[in-house]
């Protein structure tokens, strides 16, 4: 079975076009999968950021609790309403309520606020 020339060319013609279509399609898809890779990176960022935002909201109200808990013992025990046997309770529990601002400030600057925090 012989086919014409011009037939022939035409299939021809008709492959490199379905090859030509595939090869479209196929980037088409590709940037589709990028496109909803950026916009879940995106997505997640966003995320992280307002976790952050509630994070530090909590922690920055504990250390306000534990500093007016520290002025309010302080006051106590200047006007004699509060009074220790020993002389090392006061300064213990100044020491350990100071090491708690401490800590909670390590936190937020260390896991909340990272350098490599956002990078992917």
């Amino acid at each position: 079975m012989e086919i014409s020339r011009q037939t022939a060319l035409g299939l021809l013609a008709d492959k490199e076009a379905v090859d030509n279509h595939l090869q479209v399609a196929a980037r088409a898809l590709e940037l589709d999968e990028r496109s909803t890779l950026f916009k879940l990176r995106a997505e997640e960022r966003t995320n992280i950021i307002q976790m952050r935002k509630s994070w530090s909201c909590w922690i920055l109200r504990a250390i306000l609790l534990v500093v007016i808990a520290d002025i309010l013992l302080i006051f106590l025990l200047g006007f004699g309403v509060l009074s220790f046997r020993d002389q090392w309770y006061v300064p213990a529990f100044i020491a350990e309520s100071l090491m708690k601002v401490l800590g909670l400030a390590w936190i937020i600057v260390k896991f909340l606020f990272g350098k490599d925090s956002l990078e992917s």
